[in-house]
C-alpha cells in the first residue's frame, strides 16, 4: 500500500500545480479557518462517489486534511483502496496552522527588532488551544539594543 500520509513540510516542497487540497471537515469548521487554496468536500461526498475524484482531478494527488490527520487517514485509506491517489495531511489543519504561526511569528518578530535596531537572542513563545482558537499566554524575547 501506499504512503497514507504527507507531512506540511513535504507538501510545501511540492508544485502546487501537482496536487489539489481538500478539507474534508463540516462546513462550520470550514468556515472557521482553511488552508488558502483548498477546496471543501464533506466527508461524506468523498465517500460518495471516490470514482469522481480521479475524473475530476486527473494527474493530481489528493491531499485531504480533517482536524487532526486522525479522520482524513482513515478516509485515504479507503479511497486508496477504490484506486484514488490521495494522502493525509499529517497533523491535519491544527499541523499546518502551528506551522505557519510560527513562522508569521517568527518573521514579525525579526522585522520589528530589525526596525528597532535591536539584535534578537533568544525567543520563546507559549500558547495554548481553545475552542475559539490560539491565546498567546506569554512571548519572551531577549533583545539588547545599541547603545
Amino acid at each position: 500500500m501506499k504512503d497514507l500520509e504527507i507531512s506540511v513540510q513535504e507538501m510545501a516542497q511540492l508544485d502546487e500545480k501537482t496536487y489539489r487540497l481538500i478539507d474534508m471537515r463540516d462546513d462550520l469548521s470550514y468556515s472557521y479557518g482553511n488552508i488558502p487554496g483548498s477546496i471543501h468536500i464533506p466527508a461524506e461526498e468523498l465517500l460518495e462517489n471516490p470514482e469522481q475524484l480521479a475524473l475530476q482531478y486527473p494527474g493530481e494527488k489528493l491531499i485531504i486534511y480533517c482536524k487532526k490527520g486522525e479522520n482524513s487517514k482513515e478516509l485515504v485509506c479507503s479511497l486508496q483502496e477504490k484506486g484514488v491517489d490521495a494522502v493525509s495531511l499529517q497533523g491535519g489543519y491544527l499541523a499546518w496552522l502551528m506551522e505557519h504561526i510560527w513562522i508569521l511569528k517568527r518573521v514579525s518578530v525579526r522585522s520589528s527588532a530589525k526596525q528597532s535596531g535591536a539584535v534578537l537572542r533568544k525567543q520563546s513563545a507559549n500558547m495554548s488551544w481553545s475552542r475559539k482558537g490560539i491565546k498567546w499566554q506569554s512571548v519572551s524575547l531577549v533583545v539588547r539594543t545599541p547603545c
